[in-house]
């Protein structure tokens, strides 16, 4: 058990150190987003991301999850995976392409760059599955950086220098998920593990039977996280959505630390499933990191007004108050989510199809 502790660890601060890095970039970014940025506009930002995540798993099919594990087994597996979700997605993209043409002629406003984060963000969940499985951590890590460090410059550029102001925002946000997406793809030269032979209905059904109950799993949370921002922009506008978007600045430094935890987790309870002690471990780990994760927010807590009134522009300030209750959901979402990585270790991602059903009701 101490081995697997050492190499979570290990894992968990690698993913972290590219985590951070991007966090900490992110928030010294604040200032000028709400600067430079309108609350209307933040909020058209946040609308934009949060519909995109949404659509991941919709136009992929989860298939990314099924991309990861398959890889964590074997080289050859991971190949065939890849290979077969590849044309998965190209399927899904030639459907959702036809939507977006329609929703422009019908004047919808930045359908382009909605369409291209999709695709990019959808590929790129894919291509990092497959290096994430096949243990190319630091890579991961790199590329994450790499596209943050992007997306500050051109932000410097676009928004202060040439005064895009929305449309340079989106423009930055577009380029740096290209670049990762690029050294992702290069780094591990994922063009070696797309095997045509070894594109299959079989290996696609196998793939879809894995991944098809993982996305109304991935909408319910999508929902927890996002639909409070549909209830928002509906009765109060989006204005108060950009407000919302401020206030979650802090809980996500939570999810920041776990969400490293997590990718390491992935890795650990896939590795470790067929262990005789591996319900001891998974025990020990999730206790300990719901201690963690409580202490957590009991330091932010301490520290939200004085944050918002030192860091963030006097026009936010009102937002610190949705803090608290965002800080103990974003500690239950992430213990179920570390529960739930068990059901992908085991295969039995029905089993994650049943709790999100029940759950709904």
């Amino acid at each position: 058990m101490a081995e697997r502790a050492r190499e979570l660890i290990r894992n968990t601060g690698i993913f972290a150190i590219g985590s951070l890095s991007t966090k900490l970039l992110s928030l010294l970014m604040v200032p000028l987003y709400t600067t430079v940025l309108s609350t209307a506009d933040y909020g058209t930002v946040d609308v934009i991301g949060t519909f995109t995540g949404l659509l991941a798993p919709l136009v992929t099919l989860s298939v990314y999850d099924a991309v990861f594990c398959w890889a964590l087994d074997d080289a050859n597996d991971a190949s065939t995976a890849f290979s077969n979700a590849l044309v998965i997605w190209a399927s899904s993209m030639l459907i959702f392409s036809s939507i977006c043409v329609g929703l422009a002629a019908l004047g919808v406003a930045h359908i382009g760059y909605f369409w291209f984060m999709v695709v990019l963000g959808s590929l790129g969940a894919i291509c990092s599955s497959l290096v994430r499985g096949l243990g190319y951590v630091k890579l991961f890590t790199v590329a994450g950086i790499v596209s943050s460090v992007m997306f500050m410059t051109l932000n410097l550029v676009f928004l202060l220098q040439l005064e895009l102001g929305l449309t340079g925002y989106l423009l930055a946000s577009a380029i740096s998920a290209a670049v990762s997406l690029l050294v992702v793809a290069f780094g591990a030269r994922v063009w070696q593990y797309w095997q045509a032979t070894g594109v299959q209905p079989a290996r696609m059904q196998q793939l879809l039977v894995y991944s098809l109950p993982l996305v109304p799993n991935a909408l319910s949370w999508w929902g927890v996280a996002s639909a409070n921002r549909v209830v928002l922009l509906t009765f109060a506008g989006v204005a108060a959505n950009g407000l919302y978007a401020v206030a979650n600045k802090l809980p996500s430094l939570i999810n920041l630390v776990y969400g490293a935890f997590l990718q390491s987790w992935q890795m650990a309870a896939v590795k470790s499933y067929d262990d005789q002690d591996a319900g001891a471990y998974y025990t020990k780990t999730f206790d300990i990191v719901a201690r963690l994760q409580l202490l957590m927010v009991m330091a932010l807590l301490c520290v939200t007004q004085f944050v918002f009134a030192t860091w963030i522009a006097p026009t936010y300030w009102q937002a610190w108050q949705a803090v608290p209750g965002l800080l103990l959901t974003v500690v239950y979402t992430n213990m179920s989510a570390m529960v739930g990585a068990t059901y992908l270790a085991a295969k039995r991602t029905r089993g994650l199809f049943l709790t999100t059903v029940y759950g709904v009701r």
